[in-house]
């Protein structure tokens, strides 16, 4: 299905879908942020934690270490954003 549409591209031509969908990713990512960040100012007053530490101590709580989890590398990038 999609190989007969790709052979009669030409190479530049073959980047413009892609270019189109990191451009409608770039807008969703802004607001998702902005959306964040509102539940952030207007939801989290009563506690004193953001939606970032609260997802991240989440994830720490439910996570299942592989081997390469264990060490300090890991430690200081995940476990430090809980604090």
């Amino acid at each position: 299905m999609i190989q007969p549409s790709l052979e009669d591209k030409k190479a530049e031509s073959l980047f413009d879908p892609m270019i189109l969908q990191w451009e409608n990713f770039k807008i969703f990512a802004n607001w998702l942020k902005k959306i964040m960040m509102w539940l952030d100012a207007n939801t989290m007053k009563a506690q004193k934690t953001t939606l970032m530490n609260l997802a991240f101590e989440i994830f720490a709580k439910n996570l299942e270490p592989e081997p390469f989890m264990k060490g300090k590398l890991f430690d200081e990038v995940i476990l430090v954003n809980i604090e």
